[in-house]
């Protein structure tokens, strides 16, 4: 592990579609026409409200870092995470 110490690693941005919590669609999902197309009834609500809480977590995580002094930082990932 040390000899990765000096390693620097770019993050994988933009997220891949089904981790991108920080999507600017309306709900918990972000728009994928081949899961959109169907029965969302079938998802266990469970995973719905764990995936409401994570997202809403994280959205406010965000929130706090770009009212701070991190906030052009932050708001430049988000701008590359959402292009």
């Amino acid at each position: 592990m040390s000899e990765l110490a000096g390693v620097t690693v770019a993050p994988p941005l933009p997220n891949p579609p089904w981790v991108r919590w920080d999507h600017a669609d309306s709900g918990v999902w972000p728009a994928i026409d081949f899961l959109d197309s169907r029965d969302q009834r079938v998802v266990p609500a469970y995973v719905v409200e764990t995936a409401e809480r994570a997202r809403g977590r994280l959205l406010a995580a965000v929130q706090h870092l770009t009212a701070g002094p991190l906030r052009a930082q932050a708001a430049e990932r988000l701008r590359r995470a959402n292009a």
